[in-house]
Parts: C-alpha cells; structure tokens; sequence
C-alpha cells in the first residue's frame, strides 16, 4: 500500500486527480488509523472534497473519532446544505445520485434502505459531526432523534456528545418507550439502543431508570443500570431475578450490578467466589472494581496470576494489586514478556491488531496506581510514547491509550 510510505503530501496530490480521488480517501485513511499525529494536512483534503458526489470522503472521516475536531467548522458546514430523508418531495430521485442545487444526496445524514427513503443507519457525515463533541452537534442529532423512524447506530452517535447530551435526555426516554410500543423486532432493537445511550450518559440520566426498567427483557438491561449508579437503586427489583439465570455469567452481571445501586459487595462476593474457581476474566474484573470489598478472592486471583495465558494472568494481576494493595506480585506479572506481548507493550508486526490491546490502558492505569514500585515499567511505556504507528486502529481509542502511558510514565518515575 501506498499508505506506507507515510507521504501525506502525495496522498493529498491525489485528491486533486478526479479519477484518483476513490484511492486518495482510502489511502488518507489507512495513514490516519496506522500512523499517530495530528494528520491536519490529511483531514483537512478529506474535509475539503466532501462537496464532491461522493460519501467516501464523509465515511473516512466518520471513523476518526476526535481527530476529526480542527475541521468542526467545515463539517458543520457542509451537514447544513444536506436535506433529511424526510424533507425530500414525494418520489424523488434515488437519494444515492440526487445531487439537485439546494438539495443534496441524503447519505449524508442517513444512510437509507433499497426503497431510498427508510433511514437504515446514523449517516456518515453526521456521525462525524457528532465525532467533534462540539455543542453545534445538539441541534442535528435531535432532528434525527425527532424522526418518525429511527434509524440504527444512535447509541454510538450520543456517545461523542458528552456532556452535552443531557439536553437530550427527555427525548431520547421518550423515543426509547415509543419505540418499544411498537413491539416490532427493530423497534424493540432501537429501544435498546437508546436505553444504552442513556447508560452511556450515567448517573446524569438515572431519572430514565423506571422507563427503562419497564422494557427490560434481557440481561442487557444491567450494563445500562450499572451506568446510572446508586440513582437507580429503585431498579433492584429489576436486577434479583437475574441472581437466579442459568448462566453463571448473568449471575456474576446481575451481582455487580447489584453493588453498583446498592454499595453491597456481598452478593457480587459470593459469586465471584465461584465464577474465578472457573477461571472467568470477567470475574477478575469485577474483583478489582470491588477492591478490598473483594479481599477473601485474593488467594483464587494469586493462582490465576500464575497462569501460562497472559489472557488471564494479566486481568488477574490488576485485580489482585485491587484487592490487596500489595505491588507483588502484580508488577511482575505485568512485565513478563508474555503479557507485555499481550498487550502491545513489546515490538511485534506493526499490521498485527489484536483485541487484547484495549487492555493495555488497564495496564497502563495500574501502573498509575502503583507509581513508583512500578518504576521497572518505565522503559516500556517510554518505548510505548515514541512508537509512530498507533497500538489499535481507532483513532480515539489510541489516543486514550497513549494519555494512559502518559499519565503511568509520570507516575512510576515520580
């Protein structure tokens, strides 16, 4: 790939070769979510070309999280001469090709079914917009969120917003239970979607928690509980069914839940006890979210940490550090080649993404807990900060990862 010659300025060139314009998005793309900096030059020409008849432009930017934000202004500028699905006339053109003055294709704001007017996804441009964070966002995801029908992906869409959401809270719990009265399949999807959007918001948004009590039919329900906090102790009720599921992982969800409303950790204890005899990660999680509540787990977690699976040994060393307060140990256990491997901190192929790199800010904020008597993870996380190539392929999950580094790098030579 051309990509890897890391020529911003050739790729830019392209940009200004109509045939090449196809390839030049690509290429900015894959430049993007491979190499760490600011790319200005690179989203600036993606910026630039969105007024061309094409979404790929508007499709690359939507997966750049908030290093899209120096272009605020020119997104937000191009998304006002866009026109909502639902603004168009009667029968108009396939929305894909309309390109009328005054009245853009829709994809912009939608991305529509094979009738052309039934809005299937968030659309790419105004997932971007959303990306920004930026107060403007409010107004053009409450017109979607107005809409008859909504569409999928709103979940990710109100998640940028931040702080910003709250305005919207109102609606949204009124959307969430008009589309569960409908009771049809994708109805009942979109309800959950919004239900998880408020989760996602937190304890800001507890006061949904009756209205999203009411359309709990799964235990999906207690990750978007788990979000509001102790505001939704009145869902208790909701939660202590699930104490009885057959799945010992839906009985392990249901307790911690439970001791986020309510402060108790004996329920989440007593399941933990058996879900880590079972080797489950989740339950080390859980363990080092409880801390010292969880101190009896110590000698269970202790084994896990001596397992040959960095899988499981590296969550395990995390919560034991949690539960006991003893840097030993924790930090060897972390600096062993295998789970340095497992979680991006050695060198390895640079193409060679793997999932278990989202666990090294868990790693990283361990350190960071730890400080000094984790002084011996100063040179990794220094070899970490002046890597070029990003650890993970989004751009805003990387970017959280290297403030991890950041903040464990000052805290263990300090």
């Amino acid at each position: 790939m051309l990509a890897k010659l890391d020529d911003s300025a050739m790729i830019c060139g392209l940009f200004g070769v109509p045939e090449k314009r196809g390839a030049a998005c690509e290429l900015a793309g894959d430049l993007i979510r491979r190499r760490r900096g600011d790319h200005l030059e690179l989203i600036s020409a993606l910026a630039d070309d969105l007024d061309e008849p094409l979404w790929a432009p508007a499709k690359v930017l939507s997966g750049l999280g908030p290093a899209v934000v120096p272009v605020a202004d020119r997104l937000f500028d191009e998304l006002a001469q866009w026109r909502l699905v639902a603004e168009l006339p009667a029968d108009p053109e396939p929305p894909m090709h309309l390109r009328q003055p005054g009245r853009k294709f829709t994809t912009a704001w939608l991305l529509l079914s094979g009738d052309g007017r039934s809005p299937n996804y968030v659309g790419p441009l105004l997932q971007a917009v959303a990306n920004t964070g930026d107060p403007r966002a409010v107004a053009p995801v409450r017109r979607v969120l107005e809409l008859d029908e909504l569409p999928f992906g709103l979940a990710d869409l109100l998640e940028p917003l931040g702080a910003h959401a709250l305005e919207l809270v109102p609606l949204i719990r009124r959307r969430m239970v008009e589309s569960h009265a409908r009771t049809s399949p994708e109805n009942l999807v979109r309800a959950q979607q919004l239900a998880r959007a408020l989760g996602r918001i937190g304890d800001s948004a507890a006061e949904a928690v009756e209205e999203v009590a009411a359309i709990a039919d799964g235990a999906w329900v207690l990750e978007v509980l788990r979000g509001f906090g102790a505001g939704a102790n009145s869902a208790v009720p909701v939660v202590l069914p699930f104490l009885d599921a057959a799945e010992p992982r839906v009985r392990l969800e249901a307790a911690a839940t439970l001791w986020h409303l309510t402060g108790d950790p004996e329920p989440a204890s007593a399941e933990l006890s058996v879900a880590l005899s079972n080797g489950r990660v989740r339950a080390t999680e859980v363990a080092a979210q409880l801390g010292r509540t969880a101190s009896a787990c110590a000698p269970q977690l202790r084994r896990m940490v001596d397992s040959e699976s960095p899988a499981i040994s590296t969550p395990a060393a995390i919560a034991l550090w949690r539960v006991t307060g003893e840097p030993e140990p924790t930090v060897s256990a972390l600096l062993a080649p295998g789970a340095a491997r497992f979680v991006g901190l050695s060198d390895g192929d640079p193409n060679d993404w793997d999932i278990s790199t989202s666990k090294l800010s868990a790693v990283a904020n361990c350190f960071t807990e730890l400080g000094t008597a984790a002084a011996a993870a100063a040179p990794l996380l220094a070899s970490e900060l002046a890597k070029t190539r990003r650890i993970h392929p989004s751009v805003g999950f990387d970017r959280e990862i290297y403030r991890a580094c950041e903040r464990a790098l000052a805290a263990v030579t300090t």
